[in-house]
């Protein structure tokens, strides 16, 4: 599984007395991990984009405009998506500290490039602390080859950030969504729209506890892109479709954001992964349009999963729903086949399921990986 690296701190210059192998950038020390990162199969994520503070009439300084709330949310949704922290603490500032102290709470593995000494407080915050950056550099490609998470341990993490926003709406001008963009190979979008608790038709649903766990693991093992529910809904805009107009269901962020990537990724697939309450059969049922039964990425996911699941031991059926479905919907708009995994949830309890809940996704990497 690929790691991700967060950066955080000013984008100072590398001293003239570190070098960095046969790459020697003067002005940038993001530019240097990224370039060094590329080689060792780390993913960067770039956090806040770096602003200068202003300086308000009565001389005190403030935060730039952009660097509001609605940003800081932003870079704690990379963090919470990250696997390691690499904080400068040369010249730093809050886009230093409040990083560090937040991915140190949410159990990451926090890195620290700084000059010597450093302080205890801050040290406190740090698994690991570097006054030259080449030996920040490999540390963390020995910590990322042979002290990586497991995909278990990194989906309960990955879920307890979701339930933190479960609860609450987003702030103004954020969306209530997540994208995992992978690598853009494959041409299959995978979406967990009820991650996060969320209303329809008037009422409050729960949240169906680790689809949006599963959805995130299974993107990052094999690279595809995927789209995953990151705050509570205020209408199930997925699944109201049915009920809306095209113009109505274009300006909806959810479906225009899904719509935009189908396009512009040449989207052929969009597997849906939903939960079944423990009352339903202990399996995973497919739903499928009736009258996309017969298309070829649909034949071809049919035959994949169920070779992999019986492989496994997990009892897979696929129902198949009429043309005033959701999903008939859905797919009308969209355009391609679209297929809605209800999975039960004695897989999706890995704290105490664990096996089951590895033996699930390990199927859903082959399966993945095959289309």
């Amino acid at each position: 599984m690929k790691q991700n690296l967060y950066l955080s701190g000013p984008d100072t210059a590398i001293p003239h007395n570190q070098t960095l192998g046969d790459y020697k950038p003067t002005n940038s020390w993001r530019s240097a991990v990224f370039h060094f990162c590329l080689k060792h199969g780390i993913q960067v994520i770039n956090p806040l984009t770096e602003v200068k503070s202003k300086l308000n009439t009565n001389g005190k300084s403030f935060l730039a405009e952009d660097r509001t709330r609605k940003e800081v949310e932003k870079a704690f949704s990379l963090i919470d998506r990250c696997d390691f922290v690499l904080t400068s603490l040369y010249s730093p500032d809050e886009s230093s500290w409040i990083p560090l102290v937040y991915a140190h709470n949410k159990g990451k593995h926090t890195i620290v490039w700084t000059p010597f000494p450093l302080s205890p407080w801050l040290a406190s915050y740090s698994k690991a602390s570097f006054e030259r950056l080449e030996s920040a550099f490999e540390y963390l490609i020995s910590k990322s080859q042979h002290d990586q998470k497991s995909i278990i341990d990194w989906s309960i993490q990955y879920e307890n950030s979701l339930k933190e926003k479960s609860g609450k709406f987003p702030i103004e001008g954020e969306t209530d969504f997540q994208y995992f963009p992978g690598e853009q190979k494959k041409h299959i979008l995978l979406m967990a729209p009820h991650a996060t608790s969320y209303w329809h038709l008037g009422s409050l649903n729960e949240a169906e506890n680790y689809t949006g766990a599963l959805t995130a693991a299974t993107s990052r093992l094999v690279d595809c892109q995927a789209i995953i529910s990151s705050y509570c809904n205020a209408e199930d805009s997925l699944y109201t479709l049915n009920n809306l107009s095209s113009f109505k269901a274009s300006t909806s962020p959810l479906i225009a954001f899904s719509q935009k990537m189908v396009e512009l990724n040449k989207v052929k697939l969009i597997i849906v992964v939903r939960s079944k309450p423990w009352s339903e059969s202990r399996n995973l049922t497919v739903n499928i349009n009736s009258l996309n039964s017969d298309h070829a990425s649909i034949n071809q996911f049919k035959q994949i999963l169920e070779h992999k699941t019986s492989i496994r031991q997990i009892e897979s059926c696929f129902k198949f729903m009429d043309e005033e479905s959701a999903l008939a919907k859905l797919e009308k708009f969209f355009g391609i086949p679209i297929v809605e995994i209800n999975i039960h949830k004695s897989f999706l309890i890995p704290e105490m399921q664990r096996a089951n809940y590895n033996n699930l996704i390990s199927a859903l990497e082959e399966i993945m990986d095959e289309l």
